[in-house]
């Protein structure tokens, strides 16, 4: 396994599309890529928590953001606050494409970590296809203003052998990310079987 740092990052994006190769984009500054990282923004299209709403929340079932958070366009230009104590969600503007033969990390960058606003961070699975979904927390006790494009995590990407199981032949598969039925949870493939424990055999 192996990192790849600025030059090979560009050449990987250079790649034929007939390719199966890195895609992210749009791209609006080159200087997104730098040693190891590549900086990804925030796009305009927000979802907060319905205010004054209570849900009761079962992380294993189909949890859809329409129905649970309202969702808001911020004008590109304009800024959003995000209060203490709150809960927001948003798509990276650009669109990635994760070849059979990688991974992606991302983390929050530094200087919003420094100020409490936590954001979501992860792995990108081998064949991923589509924008990231982001929270966005704010832990500390002063408002934070966010703003659309501007560059909220960092992401490396490593070389890997080719996986038999990339993103998309997984047990269970989250949906394509959908503006109008947003769905961000979904049960996991095992989600029956846990519910009789005593019917759960080691196959190995």
């Amino acid at each position: 396994m192996a990192t790849l740092v600025d030059w090979q990052i560009l050449q990987e994006l250079r790649k034929p599309r007939e390719v199966d190769h890195l895609i992210i984009h749009p791209l609006l500054d080159t200087n997104q890529i730098f040693g190891v990282k590549i900086d990804l923004r925030i796009d305009n299209e927000l979802f907060r928590f319905k205010q004054g709403h209570r849900f009761l929340l079962n992380v294993d079932s189909e949890i859809i953001l329409n129905e649970i958070a309202d969702r808001i366009i911020c004008p590109y230009g304009e800024e959003l606050c995000i209060t203490p104590g709150e809960l927001l969600f948003a798509y990276t503007y650009e669109f990635i494409k994760m070849p059979s033969n990688m991974i992606g990390r991302f983390e929050a960058r530094a200087r919003l970590a420094k100020l409490g606003l936590i954001v979501s961070s992860g792995i990108i699975d081998p064949g991923f296809s589509d924008h990231l979904l982001l929270s966005f927390f704010n832990a500390g006790i002063f408002p934070i203003l966010i703003r659309p494009l501007m560059r909220v995590i960092s992401m490396t990407v490593e070389t890997i052998n080719t996986v038999k199981t990339d993103f998309y032949k997984r047990p269970k598969v989250r949906p394509p990310l959908d503006n109008d039925k947003l769905i961000v949870s979904i049960p996991d493939y095992d989600s029956e079987i846990l519910k009789t424990y005593d019917n759960i055999k080691s196959k190995w």
